[in-house]
């Protein structure tokens, strides 16, 4: 069987059609029939969208996916976090003297070769 999916206006509009239904003394199972899914459809819906309107259902779906998106931001943040706390060093705290050291291994390096043949 082909399941058909409906659009959160669809959804409301048919809410509304059953809400018609029941107040004109019908049975849960007659409104189902007639606005075409099972109970268990019926109910799902009244839960998620039941008293909602339109653009309510429209903001509901955009906050949902912002929410979704920051959510994998987070996810990929703490991932790199983890990733970075593992490739650092344990807390190892290197002497002045030792830095002093290789800040001046490093400018020596970086300098041009011109300048460290005359010295």
């Amino acid at each position: 069987m082909v399941r058909k999916s409906y659009t959160p206006e669809q959804i409301i509009n048919k809410l509304r059609e059953a809400e018609i239904l029941l107040n004109q003394r019908n049975t849960l199972a007659v409104v189902w029939k007639k606005i075409g899914v099972s109970d268990c459809t019926y109910y799902r819906w009244r839960k998620e969208y039941g008293g909602m309107r339109v653009d309510q259902a429209h903001r509901l779906k955009e906050l949902e996916q912002e929410n979704s998106r920051l959510k994998r931001l987070v996810a990929d943040l703490s991932l790199d976090n983890a990733i970075l706390k593992e490739a650092a060093p344990a807390n190892r705290e290197i002497p002045l003297f030792c830095q002093r050291s290789q800040l001046l291994l490093y400018i020596i390096a970086s300098m041009p070769s011109a300048i460290r043949l005359t010295s």
